[in-house]
């Protein structure tokens, strides 16, 4: 690639550009030309060789999919995606196989854009790449630009203001028996309809958490949770009493009732 600019800007002959490879070619490429000179004699013969050595296998095939999956990034400018694409348009090109023409080049540009930009920009709006790039960059910068309405609490007119739509009544962490957004009950209306006050009343949570709060682990002899529970490093006790250093076999306590239950 970097070649075929060169030559496009200084005239060189074939023969001059063969001879002069050895300053183009670095590191294996230098050591497989100079391995393998004494096989070429012209200009096409090396570059179908050099073509296999180093280039991609069916190049044209891989190609083409690369531009179907080449998308216009989230945070990417136009300008740069339109830059990039134009480039893989200009690889097609005989005699490796049929270039593109600019109509299926327009379309594969829009169609790899981000869908919004697709619904602002119709097909047949633009003409090249220039006026795709302007018009995108148009519509991009209206939607870089859109504001959320004000809330009625800021609004000169509230009741002409945009309103959100309410939570749904099922949203979690909303109560469902009278309970505010912090937490405190509304006891008065609570109250007129069970005849129970709220500091009689306990959950299911608060029991659970009292019945665990008195239980004591044999293991660690620490309170609230049980031995099966507990995250320490497993110690020896009796598994009837919960004595310390002892098996159930061996606890003074434990020991003798084993036996004389047998």
């Amino acid at each position: 690639m970097r070649i075929e600019e060169s030559r496009a800007l200084f005239p060189v002959s074939d023969d001059d550009l063969f001879r002069c490879l050895p300053f183009f070619l670095t590191g294996a490429a230098l050591y497989w030309f100079r391995n393998r000179r004494a096989e070429w004699r012209t200009w096409g013969e090396f570059a179908g060789a050099w073509r296999l050595r180093f280039g991609v296998s069916d190049f044209q095939f891989t190609l083409r999919d690369e531009i179907l999956r080449r998308i216009l990034g989230e945070f990417e400018s136009v300008a740069d995606y339109l830059t990039c694409m134009q480039a893989l348009f200009d690889q097609l090109s005989p005699p490796y196989g049929p270039a593109w023409n600019i109509q299926e080049q327009l379309n594969y540009a829009h169609r790899n854009m981000l869908p919004r930009l697709q619904i602002a920009i119709q097909r047949d709006e633009f003409y090249d790449l220039t006026s795709l790039e302007r018009k995108a960059s148009l519509a991009l910068l209206d939607i870089l630009c859109y504001r959320a309405p004000p809330l009625p609490d800021r609004s000169l007119l509230p009741n002409l203001a945009y309103r959100p739509p309410k939570m749904s009544p099922r949203a979690p962490g909303v109560g469902a028996a009278g309970f505010s957004a912090s937490g405190t009950a509304t006891e008065a209306r609570g109250n007129r309809f069970t005849g129970v006050s709220a500091e009689s009343s306990t959950s299911p949570a608060d029991t659970a958490v009292e019945a665990t709060s008195g239980l004591k682990c044999w293991n660690c002899e620490r309170l609230g949770h049980r031995a099966r529970d507990c995250r320490e490093e497993r110690r020896l006790y009796c598994y009837r009493c919960g004595r310390a250093s002892v098996t159930r076999r061996t606890c003074p306590n434990c020991a003798g009732n084993a036996e004389a239950s047998h």
